[in-house]
């Protein structure tokens, strides 16, 4: 993506007992500018910037329907690291 944009991707889960999802992820961005957000239900639950090698992330759950979000979002002016989301990889939803 450009500069001064963001890319949002979405899942809509309906949740029939308590538990966690789990993902894996990795960034290589612009410290402190660009950032990697996972949200569920709007609230951020976490945000990664800068350099952050594979690591798997495990968030609670309740139960009932949710919005699970992982917002990719660059500033308006520099670059900086491979300047993008590395990736991500859904482990588990239980």
């Amino acid at each position: 993506i450009a500069n001064n944009q963001k890319s949002i991707m979405t899942l809509n889960l309906d949740i029939l007992e308590e538990g966690q999802v789990s993902f894996a992820r990795k960034v290589s961005s612009e410290e402190n500018y660009d950032y990697l957000k996972f949200s569920i239900d709007g609230l951020v639950q976490a945000a990664w910037s800068g350099e952050e090698n594979w690591e798997v992330v495990t968030f609670p759950v309740s139960i009932g329907m949710h919005t699970l979000s992982w917002t990719y979002e660059k500033d308006e002016f520099a670059t900086g690291g491979q300047d993008r989301l590395g990736g991500l990889y859904f482990l588990t939803c239980i």
